[in-house]
């Protein structure tokens, strides 16, 4: 089964479109770090705070964040290599 890949000069269908994935992955802050950073922070505070049982969950939470982040910044210099080292959002709890 052989299928097409759009080009440069066909449309891309709506069902490969895919805008929050686009906005997040654009080399311009568009406030995901905000937003981003915020929860992490929040998880942060919870991870001392909480119970024994949020402490755990938000440990993990703050694993999984760091390794996105870690994602997000090799999408954005392998799409971007030239802006790369300028845009590094800051990293906390590492």
């Amino acid at each position: 089964m052989s299928q097409t890949q759009p080009t440069a000069d066909t449309p891309v269908p709506s069902w490969l479109k895919f805008p929050t994935h686009e906005r997040v992955l654009e080399p311009e802050d568009t406030g995901f770090s905000a937003q981003f950073n915020e929860t992490f922070s929040k998880l942060k505070v919870l991870a001392q705070a909480g119970t024994a049982a949020e402490r755990a969950r938000a440990q993990l939470a703050i694993k999984a964040y760091a390794n996105t982040l870690e994602m997000l910044e090799a999408i954005r210099a392998a799409r971007n290599p030239s802006s790369s080292a300028q845009q590094q959002p800051e990293r906390k709890g590492r």
